[in-house]
């Protein structure tokens, strides 16, 4: 079986066009040195382009051959690319003179998914403003909880080894095998199996990388991505992965009213956790990443938490950026531990 044409698009935008932190960026070529048949977007750095046109394509919910010829992606004719060019000129302009130049005007700020803006009747976090403790709860606290719901300081630190045997569910509906292997010690590998290609990515304990057949490069946001997975495996690491981590309120999703933390990461990136309130689970996590035309979430949520060896594990983790998501189904855990 061949890796499908969109597979090997993800893997462009995913370990090619990742940015860094904008006040950590090293010097770049601009799109317009880069790249063909670039108008509009001249002065933005090229190694934001992947990214810039996920975020357009999940603003106005559409895919790439809304505006692009598949084979071609600067050929001309196409009459959306020239309405989005002069949609991203106006963005820039109220950005430029309105907003001193911050981006604070996006795509989705009018669009909100549709090619054509319209009001809309839900939304995934209640407008409501939640009930606020008389006494907010420390970070440590909310951690100190998480820890005992899923098992307890003294199970977590037990643990060696664990072992994941795990389904990848593609965007397209397919499903393929994955593993992962944590260890105590930091580190994770990651192999899914696209029929005759295997694609991996770990950490070491102190660098994140991607290959399949070869490397596959990969931006610095993304190596911290890859490395958050492993702090996060067993629970007792997540304050270290922040330079600061403070609580800020509760909120509500679905029903449920969730504790939220902002954490800044060591490389300057802004994150938030949520805990549900009720039960101390880790909901979600949300980095955000700033690019030319506004923020780029990079999202991982966290449901269906099971029972293994006495320790609590999603077996459902849903992973998106805009335009793009992919979920792990685990079936199956081992672990090895201390003295056993």
């Amino acid at each position: 079986m061949k890796i499908q044409g969109w597979v090997i698009f993800c893997f462009f935008l995913l370990g090619c066009s990742l940015l860094r932190p904008l006040h950590a960026q090293e010097k770049t070529d601009s799109s317009e040195e880069r790249f063909k048949s670039i108008s509009v977007l001249n002065a933005m750095p090229a190694d934001q382009m992947g990214k810039v046109m996920n975020l357009m394509s999940a603003s106005l919910g559409v895919n790439c051959g809304h505006c692009h010829d598949g084979n071609d992606f600067a050929k001309e004719g196409n009459p959306h690319k020239d309405v989005a060019r002069q949609m991203i000129s106006m963005t820039l302009q109220l950005n430029r003179e309105h907003f001193q130049g911050r981006v604070s005007v996006t795509c989705y700020t009018c669009h909100q998914g549709t090619t054509k803006p319209s009001p809309r009747l839900t939304q995934e976090f209640d407008s409501r403003k939640a009930a606020q403790p008389a006494s907010p709860p420390s970070v440590t606290s909310v951690l100190a909880r998480f820890q005992e719901s899923v098992g307890g300081t003294a199970k977590l630190q037990s643990i060696k080894t664990r072992h994941l045997i795990a389904k990848r569910l593609e965007p397209d509906g397919r499903f393929e095998s994955e593993e992962v292997w944590h260890n105590a010690d930091g580190t994770m590998r990651v192999e899914t199996n696209y029929g005759s290609v295997t694609v991996i990515e770990g950490f070491d304990g102190s660098t994140a990388w991607k290959k399949a057949k070869t490397p596959i490069a990969i931006k610095p946001d993304e190596q911290e991505q890859i490395q958050r997975e492993a702090q996060f495996a067993f629970g007792l690491q997540i304050e270290s992965a922040y330079s600061l981590l403070t609580y800020r309120e509760v909120v509500r999703k679905n029903d449920r009213d969730l504790f939220q933390l902002e954490g800044t990461s060591l490389k300057g990136m802004k994150e938030y956790l949520y805990f549900d309130v009720e039960s101390g689970l880790l909901v979600r996590r949300t980095a955000e990443l700033p690019t030319y035309l506004g923020p780029f979430l990079y999202e991982v949520d966290y449901r269906d938490y099971r029972e293994f060896d006495g320790v609590k594990l999603p077996t459902t983790i849903r992973f998106a950026i805009p335009n793009i998501e992919w979920t792990r189904k685990v079936d199956r855990v081992e672990h090895t531990f201390v003295g056993r």
